[in-house]
């Protein structure tokens, strides 16, 4: 039996083909450098925050900050969420910000820190 011109058996072929795709793909998404960029957009925006706290507050390295002194200077003055149920760590002033990976995130196993450099470069510690 044909329908618009192509059998029943291809008309079959192609849609499993397209149930197939819909469920594999997002998955391959979700691990891909998407979550580590989150992460390290993340942890710049706390160090940001970090400095210009500590300049309108008169810190220096060694003093603490926590979270409701980062909020004012946040979007939103929300502490970033977790793009892959890392945990954060605001670190006193002269320590880098870092995340702490909970499971694996592409090649990097649970418990891996990333931190921002002052360059902006991302470092990896497992």
């Amino acid at each position: 039996m044909k329908v618009l011109g192509l059998s029943v058996d291809f008309i079959l072929v192609l849609l499993l083909l397209g149930v197939v795709v819909v469920v594999a793909i997002p998955g391959r998404i979700r691990e891909g450098p998407g979550p580590l960029n989150g992460i390290s957009n993340n942890l710049r925006a706390i160090e940001t925050a970090k400095e210009q706290w500590a300049l309108e507050s008169k810190k220096t390295p060694g003093d603490a900050a926590r979270i409701s002194d980062l909020a004012p200077y946040l979007r939103n003055h929300q502490f970033p969420s977790a793009v892959a149920k890392e945990k954060y760590e605001i670190n006193p002033l002269g320590v880098s910000a870092a995340a702490r990976l909970v499971r694996k995130v592409g090649r990097y196993k649970a418990g891996t820190v990333i931190t921002v450099n002052c360059e902006g470069g991302i470092q990896f510690a497992e």
